[in-house]
């Protein structure tokens, strides 16, 4: 029988928003009022229900009105099956957003700043703070969880009691920190992966601090100094979930559920520096950490990859 790809990604877009829904009554409850919440749940539903007609060559679905009417909809639209693999990413999360503008095809606003591109599969906060401001939004193509470039852990910066006491949220990760002098700052580059409560994945992130802080803290970078990064990570010998190249400051990805330890997990990641003497810099500090150029770590013009197992 041939698998419908639309509705899978249908099917983890409405789990991702019941997640999310979840994740805000949990923990935010306070920033939203018992009314909100339970039109939130009300409105869930109409996404549940938003499908009309439905077989293995297309869906037809009803797209829902922005007005507030939870139950009103605009005319149904015929969305035809695609074969494209799980896995294929159009487009950049960036792209995306910008998209909107212009392909109102793709882009439907469901509620609460919660907007669905059919093109791309991700389901985001519009304004890039995460899916009812938890901080992810939702690739349903590859069914991964990542961060916006507005996530509120931006403000909190890295500090390394973070992972140190990380094991009390249920999170067992394994980390390489390369750090190197660059332009009158300590630069930082973190990338981590294992088991992170529920879920497990992969970050990258990118931080600095002035010269001789007095403390083991970092800030995160300003837009000006995100870089573009991407990384593969892998279960065994099968390709786990992929973020494709994006300029940011903490590149992330988590399947949930995952249950993998970091030994599990095998990454193939990348980053493209400012300049050659970042690079350098930054190669340097690799390979104290272990890398072996030409090995396991590689570069082309200002942009170093490398695989992480």
């Amino acid at each position: 029988m041939k698998i419908n790809t639309r509705a899978k990604i249908r099917s983890r877009v409405i789990k991702a928003v019941a997640a999310a829904l979840a994740a805000i009554c949990l923990f935010l409850s306070a920033s939203m009022s018992l009314d909100d919440i339970k039109l939130a749940y009300d409105k869930l539903i109409a996404v549940v229900n938003y499908e009309s007609k439905f077989s293995l060559d297309n869906v037809s679905v009803d797209i829902l009105s922005t007005n507030d009417d939870p139950g009103a909809a605009n005319a149904a639209e015929t969305l035809p099956e695609s074969d494209a693999p799980l896995l294929d990413n159009p487009l950049l999360l960036s792209q995306a957003v910008a998209a909107a503008d212009t392909d109102d095809d793709a882009i439907r606003e469901l509620f609460l700043n919660i907007v669905y591109n059919s093109a791309t599969g991700r389901l985001y906060d519009k304004d890039q703070r995460g899916l009812l401001g938890i901080g992810f939004d939702y690739d349903a193509r590859n069914g991964v969880w990542y961060t916006p470039v507005n996530a509120w852990q931006r403000n909190f910066g890295y500090f390394h009691a973070y992972d140190s006491f990380a094991f009390l949220a249920g999170i067992f990760i394994t980390t390489v920190r390369a750090k190197f002098v660059y332009e009158g700052k300590e630069w930082m580059i973190q990338v981590w992966r294992g088991q992170y409560g529920i879920t497990s994945g992969a970050e990258m992130g990118i931080y600095n601090r002035d010269l001789n802080s007095a403390f083991d803290f970092y800030n995160g970078i300003g837009d000006e100094d995100m870089l573009p990064m991407s990384m593969k990570v892998y279960r065994g010998d099968k390709l786990y979930f992929e973020r494709s190249e994006d300029a940011h400051w903490w590149l992330t990805g988590f399947v949930l559920p995952g249950l993998n330890s970091a030994s599990d997990l095998k990454c193939d990641m990348s980053v493209t520096l400012k300049d050659a003497e970042m690079r350098d810099l930054f190669i340097d500090s690799m390979v104290m950490n272990g890398f072996s150029l030409g090995t396991n770590l590689f570069f082309t013009g200002n942009k170093v990859s490398f695989i992480w197992d």
